[in-house]
C-alpha cells in the first residue's frame, strides 16, 4: 500500500498569515480536525475533549481546532469544553 498524496493550493499571502498566527502561539501545537462527511466516520466530542484536556495538561501548548464552514457549531462546542476544562488560552 503506497500512503495517498492530498495537494491543497493554498495562496503564499495565506501561509504568511497562518505562519505570523502560529507563531504567537505557546508550543507544542496539537492541529485537530474534528468534522468528517459522514456522521458515523465522527469520533465523540467527548473523546475529543478527553484526548485533548490529557494533552493539554500533560504538554500545555496549543490546541488549533480545523474544519468547514460547516463544521463551525461543534468546533466552538469544543472550544468552549477545553476552555472548560483547562481554561482560556
Amino acid at each position: 500500500d503506497q500512503p495517498r498524496e492530498v495537494w491543497i493550493n493554498v495562496s503564499s499571502k495565506d501561509i504568511l498569515q497562518t505562519e505570523a498566527w502560529l507563531a504567537d502561539l505557546p508550543h507544542p501545537i496539537i492541529g485537530v480536525q474534528w468534522g468528517a462527511k459522514w456522521i458515523t466516520k465522527r469520533w465523540p466530542m467527548e473523546r475529543f475533549e478527553d484526548l485533548l484536556t490529557r494533552a493539554g495538561k500533560r504538554w500545555q501548548g496549543s490546541v488549533v481546532i480545523v474544519g468547514g464552514g460547516g463544521d463551525l457549531p461543534e468546533c466552538q462546542r469544543l472550544e468552549a469544553g477545553l476552555s472548560q476544562r483547562l481554561g482560556p488560552r
